[in-house]
């Protein structure tokens, strides 16, 4: 626990030694970190510091500068930075390093974009010649842009109409940093997917802590369709979200079915001595076929970026 300059000698046989000098140096360190962030332009997030922990996490695209500050006078201090991206023709990705900016001695600088997670390790060599022999590591995440969520809040069943009915549809889409367009699309029986764009309203102002909703409306005036009794439409809405990053998000709600029914349809009970209604088989089909598309809607939307092994089986 040397914390001084210290002076030695032998003695023996009352002879004594010429006397040394231990010159006692203290290892480069750091004594304060901060990270400022600046947010992509589509986020709305305005510029924030972060201070105590050299960890970055951030939306993927930010400008992330880490700042360092040392307890004593610095002579290089090389940062190396690694990513979790995946090199080219099986390469081994080896860490870029780069000298950081030094001022007053002590403060150095660097500026990183977050692109991927990873680490960062800054190694302090001190003008005394003195480094800190383990470099300093630190972790990265970047935080992927999330596809927006999106709901049909009405009527969020099927129903049953006739061919001059009214059906009013309200959707809904959330998401991080805000909506570009919500659709509504559907279809007549086996007919072409057609789209709607909705009207939608979104909040003026966002905090880190909240999330933009975007809400949509479209009435469905049937007599204005050419649609007869038996006749199904399918319909959902449609987000997309403003990251002109690195691509737009987006996410479709569930599926729901508007039937057609016939005007003088008579709903009758059987009467208890006729035993059990008979099972119509139309009617069980009709709801197979239904089922069968909306599975199948749902495994296209959650098809990833990147087609998958497990996602092709």
């Amino acid at each position: 626990n040397i914390d001084a300059d210290i002076e030695y000698y032998v003695v023996a046989n009352e002879t004594t030694s010429e006397r040394y000098t231990v010159e006692v140096f203290e290892m480069p360190k750091v004594t304060e970190i901060s990270v400022a962030y600046t947010y992509p332009d589509y986020t709305g997030l305005k510029p924030v510091v972060q201070t105590g922990t050299g960890d970055i996490q951030a939306v993927v695209g930010t400008q992330a500068k880490v700042k360092l500050t040392t307890n004593k006078a610095i002579q290089t201090a090389t940062f190396a930075l690694k990513m979790d991206v995946k090199p080219e023709k099986d390469e081994t990705q080896e860490p870029a390093s780069t000298q950081m900016v030094i001022s007053d001695g002590n403060i150095l600088t660097t500026t990183i974009d977050v692109i991927a997670d990873g680490t960062y390790t800054v190694e302090l060599l001190g003008i005394d010649g003195f480094n800190n022999e383990i470099p300093i590591e630190y972790a990265i995440k970047a935080i992927p842009d999330a596809v927006p969520e999106v709901v049909i809040k009405e009527p969020g069943r099927d129903i049953k109409t006739t061919k001059l009915g009214e059906v009013e549809i309200i959707a809904e889409a959330t998401d991080d940093y805000g909506i570009a367009a919500l659709k509504l699309m559907y279809r007549i029986g086996s007919d072409e997917l057609q789209e709607l764009t909705l009207e939608t309203s979104t909040p003026d102002a966002i905090d880190t802590g909240q999330r933009r909703v975007a809400d949509g409306r479209y009435t469905f005036y049937l007599e204005e369709f050419d649609v007869e009794p038996g006749d199904i439409i399918s319909y959902y809405a449609h987000a997309v979200d403003n990251n002109t990053l690195t691509g737009p998000g987006e996410a479709g709600s569930d599926i729901y079915f508007i039937e057609i029914r016939p005007f003088n349809e008579d709903f009758q009970e059987m009467e208890a001595e006729q035993g059990p209604p008979m099972p119509n088989p139309l009617l069980e089909i009709l709801a197979s076929q239904k089922q069968i598309i909306r599975e199948t809607a749902k495994h296209i939307s959650a098809k990833p970026s990147s087609v998958t092994e497990e996602y092709r089986s």
